[in-house]
């Protein structure tokens, strides 16, 4: 309806703006998109999927994509082989002792193929 159109506006005016930002002043403009989640019950079954909270609008908006993700070290491997990445199977820090808590994941871009970083949050920031 009409709130929604207002805005996709909106959004579209400050993704103008942005991008007019990182031109004039040759900076990179980053711009957080938390997801939310979503469920439907369908026959009895329910599901749930993530959704940006921007919404769909947005990620016409967007030239690079980014997520970033927390590594359950219970469970997480350090493989990344679908993007040729990662770890050595055995080492101290593929078997968690050391292990990187964070990665980032470039989702899109119109100049580099996907690829992940590991990283993780220390007294100074991220290392």
């Amino acid at each position: 309806g009409a709130p929604a159109a207002s805005r996709s506006v909106q959004l579209f005016r400050t993704a103008a703006l942005l991008r007019w930002v990182a031109a004039e002043y040759g900076v990179p403009v980053v711009v957080t998109n938390q997801v939310t989640s979503e469920f439907s019950d369908g026959g009895g079954q329910v599901s749930r999927w993530v959704k940006p909270a921007l919404g769909q609008s947005w990620s016409s908006c967007v030239t690079h994509r980014i997520s970033l993700h927390r590594a359950d070290r219970s469970r997480m491997r350090w493989s990344h082989g679908d993007l040729g990445v990662g770890l050595a199977p055995g080492s101290a820090s593929a078997s968690g002792a050391g292990a990187p808590s964070r990665f980032a994941r470039l989702e899109f871009s119109p100049c580099r193929p996907p690829a992940v970083a590991s990283f993780r949050i220390g007294p100074c920031g991220a290392e």
